[in-house]
């Protein structure tokens, strides 16, 4: 699965999934890369936002996660 930003508030987010069959389950693996497009105050904004940043992509991938596990797709934009 892989997902670009086409517009919002950041310059550019891309974003992706694998997901692979292992022994005894499943492996997800997210990675998010997002360019705020602010410079130098990018590292400020960073070093002050890390630990929610981490935080939020841990629960996004969870709840991903717990949709595949129960066999769920999700509501799409229907639940935006």
């Amino acid at each position: 699965i892989d997902v670009t930003l086409e517009h919002g508030f950041i310059r550019g987010l891309h974003a992706w999934f694998t997901i692979d069959a292992v022994p005894g389950g499943t492996r997800l693996h997210h990675v998010e890369e997002v360019d705020f497009g602010w410079g130098p105050l990018g590292w400020i904004h960073d070093a002050l936002i890390r630990g929610w940043w981490e935080r939020s992509v841990r629960q996004e991938v969870a709840e991903i996660a717990r949709l595949l596990r129960a066999g769920e797709r999700g509501k799409g934009l229907a639940a935006v």
